[in-house]
């Protein structure tokens, strides 16, 4: 995409000289590259704009489901859970190696994932006494880094 650029009072924006200059090569304007993979505003926001209060840490597995397959987060992959935290607050991602590999936003508290977590899906209800979410964190809110 390619943002003219201009001002108001001499109308310059406006000429269409501008576009033949543009295609001759002339650095006229702003130009944005297209990204790779869009980032949505609410990633962004999940990325960069939440303050993480917890982190969970991961087995292989895990982190292999979550980075590579695109998948959501299981209580069965978590193998430490560090801080204090409720249903829906930010939390850090780290790997074996203790790389920091993705930020989300958690479907249970600090609490909870101590009681579940190393345990399958279908264990939650049994251990927690009511039936919870069927992931810890679902991939739409789940935000890779490389």
């Amino acid at each position: 995409m390619l943002l003219l650029q201009g001002t108001c009072g001499d109308h310059r924006w406006r000429s269409p000289q501008n576009i033949q200059k543009i295609l001759a090569g002339q650095p006229l304007g702003t130009q944005f590259e297209p990204q790779p993979q869009p980032v949505n505003a609410r990633k962004r926001w999940i990325a960069h704009a939440l303050v993480p209060t917890g982190k969970l840490y991961l087995d292989s597995g895990a982190v292999q489901a979550v980075s590579q397959l695109g998948k959501s987060l299981l209580a069965t992959g978590i193998t430490h859970v560090e801080g204090e935290f409720e249903n829906q607050n930010a939390v850090q991602l780290y790997d074996v190696t203790g790389r920091e590999i993705a930020r989300g936003l958690v479907n249970y508290s600090s609490a909870e994932l101590r009681q579940i977590q190393g345990h399958r899906s279908e264990e939650i209800r049994a251990i927690l006494g009511y039936p919870g979410a069927e992931t810890v964190i679902h991939r739409d809110n789940l935000v890779l880094y490389s």
